[in-house]
């Protein structure tokens, strides 16, 4: 079978960006319509907002995945394994920050004890999979719940980090925790969890570009879903 070549992997990653732009132009077109005639409700009918809401909402579901395809795109290309390292410790630090207002939304936990962070070090893409990971570990929370979620670091043996976050929501059943790494699967309704149904499939890829894995387990202490982040130790902090 043969393989493709940088400059054959480069023009796939234009045509993709080419599309995309293309894509969104219209699209904001009618999202910027629809909400100039929402600026004006008191000559709408009931009917006609419910409408524009579905449009609007359809509009942006719609940016959502095209946004998503080409971040997937740009994962297959480039990963993770050009990024400068940081330490451990500070990747995780970085991606609680950046969910920290949605934690908040859902008035959710994130527990993890810094100290106990091994002193080594990882890209600083890795907190863009562990923002993933964190944003869906508070999002596919039990009805009714406050999510909390807890953060483990340890040192395997022949030089193997396990990053292993573990949440108290809903789950994956074991049928289906290889494909949700798939791009696009989703496991539930988009109206109870919204998505582009990227986010892992991306995650996976980014995992891969440094020789990591990704994967379910089970939650340990009870009901919920553990996410298994692997990938080689780099270099210990001095």
């Amino acid at each position: 079978m043969p393989t493709e070549t940088t400059s054959e992997a480069d023009a796939a990653s234009a045509l993709v960006m080419t599309f995309a732009h293309d894509l969104r132009q219209p699209l904001r077109s009618i999202l910027m319509a629809a909400q100039r005639l929402q600026r004006s409700p008191d000559t709408l009918s009931d009917e006609v907002k419910g409408k524009l809401e579905e449009i609007v909402s359809a509009a942006r579901r719609q940016e959502e995945l095209i946004a998503g395809v080409v971040e997937y795109d740009q994962a297959l290309q480039t990963g993770l394994s050009r990024d400068t390292n940081l330490a451990l410790r500070l990747v995780i630090q970085t991606a609680c920050m950046k969910v920290d207002a949605f934690r908040r939304l859902r008035d959710g936990a994130i527990r993890y004890e810094p100290d106990s962070i091994p002193a080594v070090f990882a890209p600083s893409g890795l907190s863009r999979v562990l923002e993933k990971i964190l944003h869906n570990s508070l999002k596919f929370h039990s009805p009714g719940a406050s999510p909390k979620v807890e953060v483990e670091v340890t040192e395997q043996a022949y030089s193997v980090i396990t990053v292993r976050v573990c949440d108290d929501g809903i789950g994956v059943e074991p049928q289906y925790r290889e494909a949700v790494f798939h791009p696009f699967k989703r496991l539930n309704p988009v109206s109870e969890y919204p998505g582009s149904g990227m986010s892992l499939a991306t995650c996976r890829r980014l995992m891969e570009s440094i020789r990591g894995t990704i994967r379910f387990e089970d939650h340990q202490s009870g009901p919920g879903a553990a996410v298994i982040l692997s990938f080689p130790l780099l270099k210990t902090e001095n």
